[in-house]
């Protein structure tokens, strides 16, 4: 299982900072204004399991 964390209108630092709080050991990538986000399906309901692709 590949795991791929996205963070979707947020500034780099947060996402980076809960990675190294939480010892998050997965990738994450920034998608500033939900781009990626929409073109895959998904939507900001604030849940890493919102995604509508499979």
């Amino acid at each position: 299982m590949v795991v791929l964390g996205v963070s979707v209108r947020d500034l780099r630092e947060r996402p980076l900072a809960l990675q190294r709080i939480y010892g998050m050991g997965f990738p994450s990538v920034r998608d500033g204004e939900g781009d990626i986000m929409g073109h895959h399906g998904a939507t900001p309901g604030g849940s890493p399991w919102s995604s509508a692709a499979s």
